[in-house]
């Protein structure tokens, strides 16, 4: 869909990468593993970040309180935040002109 609107793709973020198990803290990649890294090879840009799958984020967001607030510590809020970092980095830099202000 991005290709057939002209949207530049500056990278894939994969959603439910693997399954993060509250009893022995290990990642389960239950829907396969490289599918995020082998999206992004094709598209000639990289994996910003692998959200993982755990319902502590469904949880907080069924409630309004999303992981990143309520549990910054979290594997899956940290998979968030480093996706909005890499994002931030790829944005263009602020341009400022008098033409452009907006009163």
């Amino acid at each position: 869909m991005a290709a057939r609107t002209n949207q530049r793709i500056v990278g894939v973020i994969e959603n439910m990468a693997y399954f993060l198990c509250d009893e022995c803290n290990k990642k389960h990649f239950i829907f396969g593993k490289g599918g995020g890294q082998a999206l992004a090879a094709s598209l000639g840009c990289e994996v910003l970040s692998q959200i993982p799958l755990t319902p502590d984020v469904r949880l907080g967001s069924d409630v309004g309180d999303p992981i990143v607030a309520d549990k910054e510590d979290h594997p899956a809020a940290q998979a968030y935040l480093e996706a909005a970092r890499k994002l931030a980095q790829l944005a263009p830099p602020k341009v400022w002109s008098e033409e452009l202000r907006v009163l």
